[in-house]
C-alpha cells in the first residue's frame, strides 16, 4: 500500500511540475509579444518625432 501511495504522490508532483512548465511557458511567450509590441511602439515614436523635428527645422 505504501508503495502505491508513493507513486501517486510522484504522479501529482509530476502533473504539477508539468503544470509549471506550462504556464512558464505560456507567461514568457505572453513577455516576448509585450516585448516585442512595446519595441514596435517606441520605433514608430521616435521615427514620428524625427519626422516632426525635421519639420520644424525648415
Amino acid at each position: 500500500m505504501r508503495g502505491q501511495a508513493a507513486i501517486e504522490y510522484l504522479f501529482m508532483v509530476l502533473v504539477a511540475l508539468l503544470m509549471v512548465t506550462l504556464v512558464i511557458k505560456y507567461v514568457k511567450s505572453i513577455a516576448n509579444e509585450a516585448g516585442q509590441t512595446i519595441e514596435n511602439a517606441t520605433r514608430l515614436l521616435l521615427r514620428e518625432l524625427q519626422k516632426s523635428y525635421s519639420n520644424m527645422e525648415k
